[in-house]
């Protein structure tokens, strides 16, 4: 009668072994860079598009979107020299999250990832940021269609710093004032 339960034991210890191993060596094939709140999930879109219509049209392409059992994570591939987030950065996660909530109807997390990868280094670095409401996303949706149909002036920036980087700084500075946008 012993016998059973030893090799009952033998059998559960393996299986202890064996789910432990696995368990490793999903952690050590992870990427590195990969968020902590992004451990254990999988991918649900990649390169995806989606749309919305209502309250305004939008069209996205989503980069990355992890499933974690709870909700969706919105993750952005960008390739630059500089290690910064932008604000675009921001909007075109928020925009995806509106987009991807209405399509879907799963939830998305309030805050997002943008992956930065150096081009010449390769190096990678991960930040997490608070995306916008949907309810902003609509209102920045409908500004750039008021902007495009010449219904309202475009504004100049609020700091000045920001035209010492753009590449379009020389076509609008007689348009423009460092003055604060209203």
């Amino acid at each position: 009668m012993r016998r059973p339960s030893f090799s009952r034991s033998i059998v559960a210890f393996k299986c202890a072994i064996i789910s432990t191993a696995r368990t490793f060596i999903a952690w050590y094939r992870r990427p590195q860079w990969l968020p902590a709140e992004l451990a254990g999930s999988k991918i649900a879109f990649a390169e995806k598009t989606f749309s919305m219509h209502h309250p305004v049209r939008l069209l996205a392409r989503i980069d990355r979107a992890y499933d974690n059992g709870l909700v969706i994570v919105l993750l952005e591939l960008k390739v630059r020299r500089s290690v910064r987030v932008y604000q675009s950065d921001v909007i075109e996660l928020s925009a995806q999250r509106a987009v991807l909530r209405s399509s879907t109807g799963r939830e998305v997390a309030p805050y997002g990832f943008v992956l930065l990868l150096h081009p010449i280094t390769r190096r990678k670095s991960v930040h997490k940021v608070t995306l916008l409401s949907a309810g902003e996303v609509a209102k920045l949706a409908i500004r750039r269609f008021q902007l495009i149909d010449g219904l309202v002036a475009a504004r100049g920036p609020r700091n000045s710093a920001v035209c010492r980087t753009c590449e379009y700084a020389r076509e609008c500075a007689d348009t423009f004032t460092a003055s604060p946008a209203g």
